[in-house]
């Protein structure tokens, strides 16, 4: 008999492409997403799900495992930090209740040195886990045709200058969509538990990863350092006016408090080798 599987945020760029990899590996399906859509994939049963509601306990019933990746951003609603620790916290309680492994899809920017609401507030759901029986995953920045890094890409591709903040000395670290398919496979085939930083082992510079991203779209890219604090001005113009821009002041308080962590005692508990930055450009860019 087939396992069943809860994808929470499953309308957003990782937890819509969790539910191709857990479909495709005959997995069903409940996709728990902020709007229903017109036209699902067929064999998912979509569900309409509120961070700031109580789930219908039925959703929980003969289900093996989660993966929560729903989260509510400041810029979207200033009580977004309460949000996400009460509806991270009504999670847990179903899942304890109902025997269900779940894991939580943190990032690298929760750390105690976190300046920005996305970083404090990953932080402070993971302190609600039991690690001895649970899952929280400290991802690196995730590479795939969506997301942040679709945000990159699509600059890159239609545009001859690129903006690197305080000239692109942050150390970043990243990790493959396919290698994040690879470690939840892993945890729930292995029934593993814990907390795990997953990303590759060496940090390297946000000038040097658009640099091969460049170089491997084959485009001459002029890139133009501004400063980080003149930046954040200009957002929080913007954020004041309302006026829709690709980048927020929390995306800059990230940026300007981005951590490097060890990864690769994580990486062989779990079993996996993950690609390089370089080798997951390779295999993205394939298709």
């Amino acid at each position: 008999m087939n396992k069943t599987i809860i994808i929470t945020g499953a309308g957003g760029f990782i937890g819509a492409c969790l539910v191709n990899h857990f479909l495709s590996s005959g997995w069903k399906v409940k996709a728990l997403v902020h709007r229903l859509p017109t036209t699902g994939l067929p064999h998912v049963e979509y569900i309409a799900y509120n961070m700031m509601q109580i789930p219908d306990e039925s959703i929980f019933q003969e289900v093996d495992a989660l993966v929560h990746c729903a989260y509510v951003r400041f810029e979207k609603n200033k009580n977004a930090d309460e949000i996400n620790f009460n509806g991270t916290k009504t999670l847990i309680d179903q899942c304890r209740k109902w025997r269900i492994k779940m894991i939580f899809l943190s990032s690298l920017s929760a750390h105690k040195n976190a300046l920005s609401h996305y970083g404090r507030s990953k932080l402070q759901c993971e302190q609600l886990f039991d690690l001895g029986e649970e899952v929280v995953l400290n991802t690196g920045l995730v590479i795939g045709k969506n997301g942040l890094f679709g945000e990159m890409l699509n600059r890159m591709n239609h545009s001859r200058f690129f903006p690197l903040l305080d000239g692109g000395k942050q150390k970043v670290q990243s990790i493959f969509m396919e290698d994040l398919f690879s470690i939840l496979d892993a945890i729930l085939a292995r029934n593993l538990s814990g907390k795990y930083c997953i990303a590759e082992p060496k940090p390297i510079t946000l000038k040097e990863f658009y640099s091969e991203l460049a170089n491997q779209l084959h485009k001459k890219i002029t890139f133009v350092s501004i400063p980080l604090q003149w930046m954040y001005v200009v957002c929080k113009l913007v954020e004041k006016l309302h006026i829709p821009f690709p980048v927020t002041t929390d995306n800059l308080l990230g940026l300007k408090q981005m951590t490097t962590f060890e990864t690769k005692e994580d990486l062989l508990n779990l079993g996996i080798t993950i690609k390089n930055y370089k080798e997951s450009f390779q295999s993205l860019l394939k298709y």
